[in-house]
């Protein structure tokens, strides 16, 4: 099962199916911001994926408008 590495506190959990990023976050202990609870509708949990993000699904059309803007990769 692929793991995800949250840092800088080096925070190692699962990677489960299905699960958002701010899931495993939340789920691991680790604090993300999240204004809009995890709605893809105000981009305060961004997150960048260092290494690995060949066998990620894309962004929900929700998520992808959020970040166009931004100028973020989707």
């Amino acid at each position: 099962m692929p793991a995800v590495r949250f840092l800088p506190d080096e925070v190692v959990t699962a990677a489960v199916s299905g699960e958002t990023l701010l899931q495993a976050a939340r789920r691991a202990g680790v604090p993300l911001a999240s204004a809009c609870g995890g709605e893809a509708a105000c981009s305060t949990c961004r997150v960048l994926i260092i290494e690995g993000p060949a066998g990620l699904e894309p962004p929900p059309e929700e998520e992808a408008a959020v970040l166009a803007p931004l100028g973020a990769e989707a």
